[in-house]
């Protein structure tokens, strides 16, 4: 990989949206993403058609639709690294419901490592 794909991988668009109860009162799921708002929640949807796995929250989604999508923190340029430190970090201030209790769920950052989606190192952008 050349240092300008490298730059690119590291800093991309990235933001952390939040799934609500329609009037707002509980969190119930965080999770971060590069995709637009829109594609996301098309993507949790349509976990089936696309053949993606059946989580608790995406099953949860299925049986109300009435689930609100939205950022939690706006997209902008960051790391994948500092992205998922913020979204640990709202997982946890929020006790989203359907994010898992364990420490990949908690940490995504962590599962990202041990999971080998980035090194060790921490490009906080």
């Amino acid at each position: 990989m050349n240092k300008k794909s490298i730059a690119a991988e590291r800093a991309q668009i990235r933001g952390v949206y939040q799934v609500k109860t329609p009037d707002g009162s509980q969190t119930l799921y965080v999770g971060s993403t590069s995709l637009q708002l829109e594609e996301v929640e098309h993507n949790h949807r349509a976990f089936r058609e696309k053949k993606y796995s059946a989580t608790d929250f995406r099953i949860a989604l299925e049986a109300d639709p009435t689930m609100v999508f939205s950022w939690a923190l706006t997209p902008r340029v960051t790391s994948a690294q500092m992205i998922e430190v913020e979204e640990s970090a709202l997982i946890r201030y929020t006790q989203s419901k359907y994010n898992k209790k364990g420490t990949w769920g908690q940490y995504p950052w962590k599962a990202s490592i041990q999971n080998e989606r980035y090194n060790a190192e921490m490009v906080l952008l």
